[in-house]
């Protein structure tokens, strides 16, 4: 009984002790610099692409930046496991996945694609709205449209599409059986590579990381 006392004490410090210094150590991690270059399939750099860091797990990028006009960019971070993305009109680029406890060089080299859409017709209710407000002149759409266009980015990559909004010149508005009834179309949009990738290309579509 005393003995099984003192392990569980002995225990229960050590998990303190460690914990402390886990979340000292967590302060104190050095900051560290993840730059390089986006560049177009004839190497030259790609002004304005935008590049978002990752950490392990992060559904959300915790950096964001776009490249200069020589198609560069730097972004100041903590030590850890990390990918990088990076988007850009007309291009396809793949991720690059690091563990990073130094100053790393991450070059992207994409290759040509051409944009896919796909739309999307949603339904919604506005059952609290009376006939004679259910018209697009007697709405205001403007809190709407932001709930819908966030719920079309999110649906959107669900389906693995880069981009979702919503079609404005789409939305109607009509009272029935079931109220007023708010009709619009949720479009998706990703690039696509033109043409298959042979194994000779492969390099050109992966990060070039150093």
């Amino acid at each position: 009984m005393k003995i099984g006392l003192t392990l569980r004490n002995i225990l229960v410090i050590t998990s303190v002790i460690f914990l402390y210094s886990g979340s000292v150590q967590a302060e104190q991690l050095p900051t560290l610099s993840i730059k390089g270059r986006v560049l177009s399939p004839d190497g030259t750099g790609v002004s304005g692409a935008t590049v978002n860091l990752y950490y392990m797990f992060a559904r959300t990028p915790t950096s964001t930046i776009t490249t200069d006009s020589l198609g560069q960019y730097e972004i100041a971070t903590v030590r850890g496991i990390m990918y990088l993305d990076v988007k850009a009109d007309g291009l396809l680029f793949h991720p690059a996945r690091l563990v990073a406890f130094t100053d790393r060089e991450v070059n992207f080299e994409g290759s040509a694609a051409h944009r896919i859409s796909k739309r999307n017709t949603v339904t919604y209710g506005l059952r609290s709205v009376p006939r004679d407000q259910c018209s697009l002149s007697e709405l205001d759409l403007t809190e709407d449209m932001r709930k819908y266009n966030s719920y079309a980015g999110s649906n959107c990559k669900q389906d693995f599409y880069a981009n979702g909004h919503t079609d404005l010149d789409s939305v109607r508005v009509e009272y029935n059986e079931f109220g007023c009834v708010l009709t619009f179309e949720n479009v998706c949009e990703k690039y696509q590579n033109i043409r298959p990738i042979n194994k000779s290309e492969r390099r050109v579509q992966k990060a070039i990381v150093n």
